[in-house]
Parts: C-alpha cells; sequence; structure tokens
C-alpha cells in the first residue's frame, strides 16, 4: 500500500513538472517573429545655444516701469495704457473741477529699494491703442507712433523722485488683502492737459473717449538704474464740486470725485527696452560653459535634437521600412546653475519646437495656443538632491510623444527642421483650471513679463553633461 502511495505521487510530481516546462515554452518561443517587441535605449548627445528674444506679445496683468542694470543688461520698462472710460457718466449742473490726481501702485519692486528713480507721464496724442481688428502690439514697439513726447503733452509740471521703501501712502485693495504702496501725482489745473481733460461733463463710449477725451497715459522713467517697480493698478481720480438750490431756497455746495481705471477692459502696452542688447549678447555667448533664459523679452536658450542621428540609431534603413518605433521614456532634465542666480529665477518654462527662424515660436503666443506633447511641453522648477546631499535645481521635460511622432513619419519626407529639431526654452506663465474630480490643466499660456534670470549649465559644461536618454519599442509595422 505504501508503495503504490509513492508511486501515485511521483507521477502526479512529474504531470505537474512537465506543466511548468510547457508554460515557460509557452512565452516568446511560440510567438511569431512579427510579433515580438524590441526595446533598446539609446543616450543622444544635444548642442545648446542662445540668442536674444526681440520682442514678447504684449499682455499685462501687471506692469513693469523702471530701469535696472544687470550682469545680464539694462532693462527699461515703461508703459501705454488706455484708461476706463465711465460709459453714460454725466457730471451735476454747474460742476466746477478742483484737481486731479493720477496714482501709481505698485506691489513690490526688483532691484535697490532704496535707488530713487524719477517718474514723467505725457498724454497720447497721436493714436491710441486699437481695437478692432485686435492688434497685437510688441513690447518693444515705437512710442513715438502715440507720443509726441513734448512739452505740449507733459502732464506733470516737474518729475516725481520716488524711492520704492517710502511707503508714504498705500490703499487697501480687497482682492489681495493687502496695503499696497501708491505714489501719487498732482496735475496742475492750469495745464492744457486738465484745462482740456475737464472741459468734457458727460462720457459717451469707450472708444468716443479714447478718440476724444483722452487716447491714453505713456508713464516712462527719466534716470535711475536700479530699480524696478512692480506695478499692480494705475488710476485717475477728479474732484469736482456743484452747487444746487434746495426746495426751501438755500445754496448747497456738495463735493464728489469720479475715478478713472486702467484695467482689463481697456488696451494696455508694456514695452521692454535693452538699450545693450548687443554687447548683452555678444558677452553672454563668449561665456561657453553656460546659456541663459532672461526674462521679459531678453535671451532665450535652444535645444537642437540629432533627429536624423536617432533615426538612424533607432530604426535605420534595414528597419524603417519593417519596423515602428514608439518611445517609452525621453525626459530631457535641463540643469540650472543657482548659486551664480542675481536675479529670480524662471518658475516655468516651456520648451517648444520653433524652427530655424523662430515662426513657429512666435505663432504659438500670438494665436494663444497652449502647450501639447507634439508641439510644446511645459516644465517647472524643480529641486532635488544629488548622491553627496546637495540641492540641485531643474526643469525636466517628457518629450516621448513629440519624439514618437516624428518617429513615425517617412524620414524622407521630413523638413529639414525636423532633422535636426530645433528646440527653446522660454520663460512663461500660465493660468490654470482645476474641474471638480481635482484635476488641473492649463487654460492661458504667455511669455514670461516679469523679470527672472536663469542660468542654464551648457551642454559644453563638465560639470552637468546635457544629454538625452531615449528607451523606444521596436515593433513590426502590421502588429
Amino acid at each position: 500500500m505504501k508503495k503504490s502511495i509513492v508511486i501515485l505521487v511521483t507521477l502526479v510530481s512529474l504531470l505537474f513538472a512537465g506543466c511548468k516546462n510547457d508554460s515557460s515554452m509557452a512565452g516568446t518561443a511560440v510567438l511569431e517573429p512579427t510579433d515580438k517587441i524590441t526595446v533598446r535605449e539609446d543616450t543622444f548627445p544635444l548642442l545648446t545655444l542662445i540668442d536674444t528674444c526681440d520682442y514678447v506679445i504684449s499682455s499685462p496683468d501687471s506692469f513693469l516701469l523702471g530701469e535696472r542694470k544687470t550682469e545680464y543688461g539694462t532693462i527699461k520698462a515703461d508703459i501705454l495704457t488706455q484708461m476706463a472710460c465711465p460709459e453714460g457718466y454725466s457730471y451735476p449742473e454747474n460742476v466746477v473741477f478742483d484737481s486731479m490726481r493720477i496714482y501709481i501702485f505698485y506691489t513690490s519692486c526688483v532691484g535697490s529699494e532704496r535707488s530713487p528713480l524719477s517718474i514723467n507721464m505725457y498724454e497720447m496724442d497721436k493714436q491710441t491703442l486699437e481695437y478692432n481688428p485686435n492688434p497685437k502690439y510688441k513690447t518693444n514697439e515705437d512710442v513715438s507712433r502715440f507720443c509726441s513726447l513734448d512739452d505740449s503733452t507733459r502732464i506733470l509740471s516737474q518729475e516725481r523722485i520716488v524711492v520704492a521703501e517710502h511707503h508714504n501712502d498705500s490703499t487697501y485693495f480687497a482682492s489681495l488683502d493687502a496695503y499696497l504702496p501708491v505714489v501719487s501725482f498732482s496735475v496742475d489745473p492750469n495745464s492744457a492737459f486738465f484745462k482740456r481733460f475737464t472741459s468734457h461733463t458727460s462720457y459717451g463710449s469707450q472708444i468716443e473717449f479714447n478718440e476724444h477725451i483722452l487716447k491714453g497715459l505713456y508713464i516712462t522713467t527719466d534716470f535711475g538704474s536700479s530699480t524696478v517697480l512692480n506695478v499692480s493698478n494705475i488710476g485717475m481720480i477728479v474732484n469736482y464740486h456743484f452747487t444746487y438750490e434746495r426746495f426751501d431756497g438755500e445754496v448747497v455746495t456738495e463735493t464728489g470725485e469720479k475715478s478713472f481705471y486702467s484695467n482689463s477692459e481697456v488696451k494696455q502696452l508694456n514695452r521692454y527696452i535693452y538699450e545693450d542688447r548687443a554687447s548683452l549678447l555678444q558677452t553672454l555667448k563668449e561665456d561657453s560653459l553656460y546659456n541663459y533664459l532672461v526674462a521679459p523679452a531678453g535671451v532665450y536658450t535652444y535645444i537642437d535634437l540629432p533627429m536624423r542621428q536617432m533615426y538612424d540609431t533607432i530604426l535605420g534603413e534595414e528597419r524603417y521600412t519593417t519596423h515602428s518605433a514608439y518611445v517609452n521614456l525621453a525626459q530631457l532634465k535641463v540643469m540650472v546653475n543657482h548659486v551664480n542666480a542675481s536675479s529670480p529665477l524662471a518658475d516655468q518654462v516651456l520648451l517648444i519646437k520653433c524652427g530655424n527662424n523662430n515662426s513657429r515660436l512666435h505663432s504659438f503666443f500670438e494665436n494663444k495656443e497652449l502647450p501639447s506633447d507634439t508641439v510644446a511641453v511645459l516644465g517647472f522648477l524643480t529641486t532635488s538632491v544629488d548622491a553627496v546631499g546637495n540641492t540641485i535645481y531643474y526643469y525636466a521635460f517628457d518629450i516621448s510623444t513629440m519624439l514618437t511622432g516624428i518617429l513615425h513619419t517617412n524620414p524622407q519626407s521630413l523638413q529639414d527642421d525636423d532633422l535636426m529639431l530645433r528646440m527653446a526654452l522660454v520663460p512663461v506663465s500660465t493660468i490654470t483650471s482645476t474641474n471638480s474630480n481635482g484635476a488641473t490643466r492649463v487654460v492661458s499660456i504667455k511669455e514670461a513679463q516679469t523679470i527672472s534670470a536663469t542660468p542654464l549649465y551648457s551642454t559644453k559644461n563638465p560639470a552637468a553633461q546635457t544629454t538625452l536618454q531615449v528607451v523606444s519599442s521596436l515593433f513590426f509595422k502590421d502588429y
């Protein structure tokens, strides 16, 4: 009996052993050759270079005002803006205009808070900023198109000297739950501007207001090269009084004020001029160890991806006609030299196909496009710790979908821009929206219009070699 049990157990063991061997052979051994997938990992060298950005499309949520000299160049920022019209408003009868003040509210400054800057203001007398068709004004527009810049258009009788740290006046903003410092300017009641503006006692539409009453204001600085104000709002308040006779015959005098603001309802233009742009670029190009991102409208870094080399390495002529490639992983990491940063670093950077003449880059922002995996990828300033415990800063971009799309294209039909794919790193700002499930998406993106300067490690820097690792899968096209 015991012998029979041993024989039975032995037979069962052999049966299961046979099943195990069969299942091990049911993997790749039983696949057709055309069903097999090959995974490979390749590393590709990259090239980087820098060039100036002459302008961005002006779309300010706030303004820069002032001048600041830095190692990345001297930026001068000034403002052209319309003022919102109180449409349909009329002053009381017998109105007498007493005074006018113009206010500039600012949240902070970049540079020295103690260095003075001189603010001056002119009336736009030539033309206003247009509404229709909707123009896309560039940040390097010629101010002489809008303003004569002579004594006849000068609003202030003398410049106002401002020191950012002197918060002599402030105003509470409920939307920010904060008091903002303000610089105010008194307009001379005897000036031509005051008399012309107050000759109108009623207002029609915004367009009529722009054409016949106030085309806009041009605000600039005359001296000071250490401070740029972050301006949040611009306002103009007219004070007046009027008299009327009550039913009992008594003559009563009442006072009032009317406010005009530069807000999202009107056209605005923030101009940025780099006064030493040519020498700036030459100096930065001589630094072979670092590339730079300087905003607003300063310097961009460009990265060349060797697509021809990727084709030849991943597919090659012998596999192109039979295989397709899917890129599983292609993360581009751009290292930041935060130790040498003397200005704020860019929080968000867009990696975008730009072409050799930047046409793709310009059209992306002019048409208000959004990031997509095939054209532009958004990256954020990220920190981590290296192997020895040092904090490192970088931007990371997943370009696997972009590369997959190009590798699926017949290389003979590709343009030169795709065979050596040039991409630009562009500092940007975004507006996001969160849905009911908590998912966040970008609903608006534009080139950064605040000051930042970010030094990046170049591909020639031995301290941080910039390469691209690509993990791809190869499979037959009829798979």
